[in-house]
């Protein structure tokens, strides 16, 4: 599959998400989900695509969350702020 796909499968994962509810008593909580794809070709680096799919996932996070955002080298080779990136 490639990145597109990936993307596609991510944001029908949030709506599921989204879609979902869970009660807890009276209460009906409603959860959102965000993601970052990254693409990984064969042969490729599985850590770099993790970096990256990190750094997409942040951007998604700072567009407001709630969304699937795939990997842009020319919006996410910025530096993520210590103690922030998944480890």
């Amino acid at each position: 599959a490639g990145a597109e796909e990936g993307l596609a499968v991510a944001e029908r994962l949030a709506a599921r998400v989204r879609a979902g509810a869970i009660y807890h008593g009276a209460q009906v909580l409603r959860l959102t989900a965000s993601f970052g794809v990254a693409a990984l070709p064969a042969g490729g680096d599985m850590d770099g695509a993790i970096q990256q799919a990190d750094r997409a996932l942040y951007r998604a996070k700072r567009a407001g969350r709630d969304r699937a955002v795939l990997f842009d080298p020319g919006r996410d080779n910025a530096a993520i702020p210590m103690g922030t990136a998944a480890e």
